[in-house]
């Protein structure tokens, strides 16, 4: 049987250091963390005109631009219709919406990188 009086004096109570801190968890502000990407190398950075980005992205994914058609002109009763030159502005206008949609994608990323850096450096009373 084990005995639950006190043999001797009553030690001192435990007390907490006025200059110790709780340890805080990062806040999440979604319901689950996004993945932690760790470079093995320093990413690449590559500075390139906006009339050359949608080609660079291409080319850096293996996908080959598509080639511009030359125009082809046709004659009719009511004039010179030019269908080749209506496809290239189509294909044209095309290629400006995809490269609009990968710049928004991007820009998205980048803005929500920099806010979980932020929301980072603010846990860690860096800012």
């Amino acid at each position: 049987m084990i005995s639950t009086q006190l043999h001797g004096p009553r030690s001192a109570p435990l007390l907490v250091n006025n200059n110790s801190s709780k340890i805080k968890k990062p806040r999440l502000s979604g319901s689950h963390s996004s993945p932690v990407i760790v470079h093995l190398k320093s990413p690449k950075i590559i500075h390139v005109s906006p009339q050359e980005f949608m080609g660079l992205v291409q080319r850096l994914t293996g996908n080959q631009e598509s080639t511009v058609r030359q125009p082809s002109h046709t004659s009719s009763s009511s004039g010179t219709v030019m269908e080749g030159e209506n496809e290239m502005i189509r294909e044209t206008c095309l290629q400006e919406a995809k490269r609009s949609e990968m710049i928004r994608t991007f820009s998205m990323i980048l803005l929500e990188e920099i806010n979980k850096t932020e929301t980072y450096c603010e846990d860690m009373s860096f800012v």
